[in-house]
């Protein structure tokens, strides 16, 4: 089985990066990395994309605080010849830019590549690859998996603007599908992520949020052990409802599964 991992984003520091590469290459899986420089000085060039390097427009990334008060550490840029919306306190055109960079570069390395896991550059998941052995089997062998197209973590999260949205830890699926679902336009105003991305999915596949909710994505209740390095500490949402935000009560300091 062929599989790349796609970590996007900032890290917490270059060791861990590295730290988090070498884990996943001993679990026999490609790895690529669409970060920025003071992230990715400890890795091998060939498998990383720094944003912010090239010729083009220079971007700042938009601060986004949270309740827990671990925000970056770094104040970070992308350069890109096709300039698009920023604004502060918002950064998902930076999400959308270096994921599609972060893909590219995987068409690139590993064209033969079958599937494709994307997931922050500051979380570790452990025993993925047992997850992604049954997800696959799934994929294969499932009814109610066969029609799915991303493999997100579950059950689909409420909220007063929408009636679902799905976490973006991270997203699983086939090569097609997860090139598929992240190619969409930039945003050219302010809005959540968890809710463009299904926004965009329903109005595409041209069905009502309950039917698209269902049809598109498979919600996974498997606990996938994820260490978030930010908040260094292991996520726990398995018992919300309505999940909105980062509290002290998702931060486990012993892992929960």
């Amino acid at each position: 089985m062929n599989i790349t991992i796609l970590l996007q984003g900032y890290s917490t520091s270059a060791e861990q990066l590295n730290s988090d590469v070498e884990y996943y290459k001993e679990l026999g899986m490609n790895v690529v990395v669409s970060s920025y420089r003071e992230c990715t000085n400890l890795l091998s060039p060939e498998i990383v994309v720094n944003n912010d390097e090239g010729k083009g427009t220079t971007l700042k990334d938009g601060f986004q605080g949270n309740n827990l008060k671990q925000n970056k550490k770094g104040n970070f840029s992308v350069v890109t010849e096709h300039p698009f919306f920023r604004t502060d306190d918002f950064n998902l055109n930076f999400q959308i830019h270096t994921v599609k960079k972060g893909l590219e570069k995987i068409n690139i390395l590993y064209p033969d590549t079958e599937y494709i896991l994307k997931l922050r550059a500051d979380m570790k998941l452990f025993d993925i690859h047992k997850h992604i052995n049954e997800w696959v089997t799934n994929m294969d062998t499932d009814a109610d998996f066969l029609e799915k197209k991303i493999v997100v973590k579950g059950a689909p999260g409420l909220s007063d603007r929408k009636k679902w949205k799905v976490y973006d830890f991270w997203t699983f699926g086939t090569a097609k599908d997860i090139q598929n679902y992240y190619d969409l336009p930039y945003v050219g105003s302010k809005i959540a992520p968890e809710y463009y991305l299904t926004e965009y999915i329903r109005k595409n596949s041209n069905d009502a949020w309950d039917v698209a909710k269902n049809a598109y994505f498979y919600y996974d209740d498997n606990k996938v052990p994820t260490y978030w390095h930010k908040y260094n500490g292991w996520l726990d949402t398995s018992d919300e409802k309505g999940f909105v935000g980062i509290y002290e009560r998702h931060i486990k300091s012993i892992r929960p599964y």
